[in-house]
């Protein structure tokens, strides 16, 4: 216990007076969604980065085909089971008019029209 006073007041003595400490800012702002291509891949150039994402869409929907499918990018029509809308994670009740997404995802077609694209992968909408 006296060794541990001891170095204490050494380290004291030959160091410095005063300890100032500052917040730091730990966020890192999103700065754009990676477009996935045909194949499934995408590709950030800036971070050399290079990544296969059919397995997790396959994981999350149990369907990779229809995710890159070459068919349209979304699907107007009408719920035929209740679930939840991505974007403002509202009801979305038998019989609503929904927006179908490529990704899986499910908006009111209101909410669609209101955000222009998916929360979740970024795909423009256009009416």
């Amino acid at each position: 216990m006296r060794m541990f006073f001891l170095l204490v007041a050494c380290a004291g003595l030959s160091s410095c007076t005063s300890l100032v400490l500052k917040p730091v800012e730990y966020t890192w702002p999103v700065e754009r969604v990676l477009e996935v291509d045909g194949q499934g891949q995408i590709h950030d150039d800036r971070y050399m980065l290079t990544m296969n994402v059919k397995p997790l869409f396959y994981e999350e929907m149990q369907d990779s085909v229809n995710v890159f499918g070459a068919g349209p990018a979304f699907k107007v029509g009408r719920a035929a089971e209740q679930n939840r809308c991505i974007s403002c994670q509202g009801r979305i009740k038998q019989g609503f008019d929904i927006l179908n997404c490529r990704c899986g995802g499910q908006l009111h077609l209101s909410c669609a029209k209101r955000v222009g694209e998916c929360p979740v992968c970024g795909q423009k909408y256009s009416f």
